[in-house]
């Protein structure tokens, strides 16, 4: 039961990673309002 806890934790990590704020601030503006249009950002 643990291992697919941590399993999934990992899932959840690894999905996440390019969504996190370094990644997005890493970004130049034309990649941003690409990604933007292209729904790749989560909207809140």
């Amino acid at each position: 039961m643990l291992d697919k806890a941590c399993d999934q934790i990992l899932f959840l990590a690894d999905n996440f990673k390019a969504h996190t704020i370094d990644k997005i601030m890493e970004k130049t503006d034309v990649e941003l309002a690409v990604d933007v249009l292209m729904g790749k950002h989560y909207k809140s």
